[in-house]
């Protein structure tokens, strides 16, 4: 009997995973950066050299500034295709995924770049081990999710949230998503879940800019101690979580709101730059006819000259010619 290859797949990862080694046969490579294997298959060998290499650039640093200056050990798997991406993943995942980290399994699953089309490695690994070292950092105690995916967001520098205008928009129509609400985005729609990460993003940096760059460090300490989540907010940041939010939709409703004008002049912009293009082009054409006809008219003109002034029109030729000796 021919075994299914989704369950071969799975078998080969079980082996893998705890023999810490692959197998004789499988088609998983490894690739090692410090505690932290590469997992993938020949034709990612230039993509797992890519994740090593962020690895070092930028993993070391975010984890310096976790407060944790090493990386955990933990698995990296570049996913070959959809039917390793769900046995790796093993949860039941929006369409949307880029990609996923497994704390308690120190498990990265990323999409090669080969077939996840929406996927950008770099920034998905970096999202991905943020969530890894978060984590670690706080040995396991959990954290809110739009702090855990807004730090994610924030160290990987992840342009297609800090270009969206996902929330001016929801700022217009009065659909901001409540920051406790966002525990709940692998449930949302691909529209909502953009919003929610956006605005986690954006409580983020906006902590940063109003408590100083130690207190993403010094939250992570707190959780670590055991502290909850409004006790540790407000020993680290001094006010109440609660005014902290209230504080934080003012701002963003006074920084944002008109955001979305941005796509819009954009938009009269391009149209603008359009028209005027086919404005040229249609003078450019009408001024090659009405050249060509004026060649047209000067050839004409040589040619009446040659052959001398036209008889009249009630004359012949012959007749012409006779009038003139009469």
């Amino acid at each position: 009997m021919r075994m299914r290859r989704g369950t071969l797949v799975f078998l080969l990862l079980l082996v893998a995973e705890a023999s810490g080694q692959s197998p004789p046969g499988s088609p998983w490579q490894v690739l090692r950066v410090d505690s932290v294997e590469i997992r993938f298959t020949a034709a990612d060998a230039a993509n797992a050299k890519l994740v090593a290499r962020h690895l070092t650039l930028d993993g070391l640093p975010i984890s310096d500034e976790l407060g944790l200056h090493r990386l955990p050990r933990a698995t990296v798997f570049i996913a070959p295709d959809k039917i390793a991406f769900d046995t790796l993943s093993s949860a039941e995942l929006p369409r949307w995924t880029a990609a996923v980290a497994i704390p308690a399994r120190r498990r990265i699953v990323l999409k090669s770049p080969r077939w996840g089309r929406d996927s950008d490695l770099v920034w998905d690994l970096l999202h991905e081990l943020t969530h890894i070292l978060a984590a670690e950092a706080t040995q396991g105690r959990p954290i809110p999710r739009w702090l855990d995916e807004g730090m994610a967001l924030y160290f990987s520098r992840d342009l297609r949230y800090l270009k969206s205008r996902a929330l001016s928009r929801a700022l217009l129509t009065r659909s901001l998503v409540g920051l406790d609400e966002i525990d709940d985005v692998l449930r949302f729609h691909h529209a909502k879940a953009e919003l929610a990460y956006q605005e986690s993003l954006e409580a983020v940096r906006y902590m940063v800019d109003r408590f100083g760059s130690g207190v993403l460090q010094d939250l992570l300490m707190e959780f670590r101690a055991g502290s909850p989540f409004p006790t540790a907010f407000r020993r680290v940041c001094g006010v109440p979580y609660r005014l902290f939010e209230a504080e934080l939709f003012h701002y963003w409703a006074r920084r944002h709101r008109w955001d979305f004008l941005i796509d819009f002049v954009y938009v009269l912009w391009g149209g603008a730059v359009a028209l005027a293009a086919i404005a040229y082009l249609l003078i450019r054409r009408r001024n090659r006819r009405l050249l060509r006809r004026w060649e047209e008219e000067e050839q004409m003109g040589g040619l009446d000259s040659w052959l001398g002034p036209p008889a009249p029109p009630d004359q012949s030729p012959d007749d012409a010619e006779r009038s003139a000796y009469d």
